[in-house]
């Protein structure tokens, strides 16, 4: 055989080799693509008969927001503009009207408005259904997107529509506002503003008030936990009531206080991943009786 053949059947062999490799790449697009097919064609159709122009970002968003809803009330879709109002929802302080949302009934449900926020002071009451916003129905939308439908810029208005537990339905307009929500809370204000964390100082019973996992509040219990610690303490009660739930890693930290060893939380994916969290010895300063409390707002 000739060199010149040599070159060519080598060539041949890769050529081949590349078709053996994309073989399954193309019958993967393939199977892509005969699954978004009618969404393709939905797009195609919108674009040319829709009375006004649409922008693709708006189209791709609300799709994918469709694609979460489908799963369960509790998966959402966060888009990049959304992302910085997200976060600070999560430390603790943002623009809104400061409602603590959850599911319950199928339905948007008021887990807790936030203490001394907009929300509370126009009536808004635990257990209270979301029917809508801005006169839209929140039916179909998940807790995330009413979330972020509810926030906004200070001083200016949004119309909720609730259905309190009693059955009465109610039409509000609340003014949107800083909202502050307290990463921890003692049983009493201070006279310097601070929390008194003593429940029954006689008996040395404490009392700490965890409305949310937001992030830095494992920092702040710990805070809490100093001031304890200047005084006799023989036992402790957590407040968990209409606390909706949060950062997991925040609420781990936590629990790693009153946990010497051993596995605080296991996660198992669909396909079978494992992931191990283990208390940390050195972390366990809280040697006193625990009592945590929770209700039907607990997460």
């Amino acid at each position: 055989m000739t060199r010149r053949n040599i070159i060519w059947l080598g060539i041949f062999m890769i050529i081949g080799a590349m078709f053996f490799a994309l073989s399954p790449i193309i019958a993967q697009q393939d199977s892509v693509y005969r699954t978004y097919a009618s969404l393709v064609e939905v797009d195609a159709l919108v674009r040319r008969r829709f009375v006004d122009d649409v922008h693709d970002r708006r189209l791709v968003h609300g799709a994918i927001r469709g694609m979460m809803l489908e799963l369960d009330p509790y998966s959402g879709y966060i888009a990049p503009d959304q992302m910085a109002d997200f976060r600070r929802r999560n430390t603790g302080e943002y623009v809104g009207i400061g409602l603590e949302l959850g599911m319950a009934g199928g339905g948007v449900t008021v887990i807790a408005p936030i203490e001394r926020s907009p929300a509370m002071r126009a009536g808004v009451q635990p257990g209270d259904t979301l029917l809508t916003v801005d006169g839209r129905s929140v039916e179909d939308l998940s807790v995330l997107d009413v979330s972020g439908a509810l926030s906004g810029e200070p001083g200016k208005t949004v119309a909720v529509g609730l259905r309190h537990r009693n059955g009465e339905v109610v039409d509000l307009t609340i003014t949107r506002d800083r909202v502050k929500r307290p990463l921890v809370a003692g049983i009493r204000r201070t006279t310097d503003g601070g929390w008194d964390y003593m429940l029954d100082p006689d008996r040395g019973v404490a009392y700490i008030r965890i409305p949310h996992f937001s992030e830095g509040v494992s920092a702040q219990f710990d805070e809490a936990l100093r001031t304890l610690a200047k005084r006799p303490v023989a036992a402790l009660v957590i407040d968990l009531r209409f606390n909706p739930g949060g950062m997991m890693t925040e609420a781990l930290e936590i629990v790693d206080r009153f946990v010497a060893s051993g596995t605080l939380l296991t996660t198992v994916t669909r396909r079978r991943a494992i992931d191990t969290y283990t208390a940390r010895p050195e972390n366990t300063d809280a040697q006193t009786e625990l009592a945590v409390l929770i209700n039907e707002g607990s997460a």
